[in-house]
């Protein structure tokens, strides 16, 4: 984790260039989700992070349900992100499409960048 610590930092100038939401239990933040507008009405889902105790609670659904309702509130068409390689079947199940690859700053190591089509 310490390798990612800068991408991973979320500062005050990040919070006011994007959508960020919380989720707090018991005064703790454990999820957060962010994104940000594409052209040709997308939304580009930067972030959506829970604590490890808490993953496979429903948490990450609950979230997504949450963004997803707010951008259908603006329009928006369809949704691209970066996936973790770890959190690809995730977003499969919830209908992403892997359509490119990235490479990270780990050597040999890419992200599937997926995209939904929102009806």
């Amino acid at each position: 984790m310490e390798i990612w610590r800068t991408e991973l930092t979320v500062s005050e100038a990040y919070i006011q260039d994007n959508y960020v939401f919380k989720l707090i239990s018991k005064s703790e933040i454990i999820a957060y989700y962010s994104y940000h507008h594409l052209p040709e009405n997308g939304a580009c889902l930067e972030n959506l992070f829970v604590l490890p105790e808490y993953i496979g609670k429903g948490i990450g659904h609950f979230l997504m349900q949450d963004f997803i309702k707010r951008i259908k509130k603006e329009n928006i068409s369809f949704i691209q992100l970066d996936a973790d390689p770890n959190a690809e079947k995730f977003y499969s199940k919830l209908g992403f499409k892997v359509i490119d690859k990235k490479a990270t700053s780990i050597p040999g190591r890419f992200m599937p960048v997926m995209k939904w089509i929102l009806e």
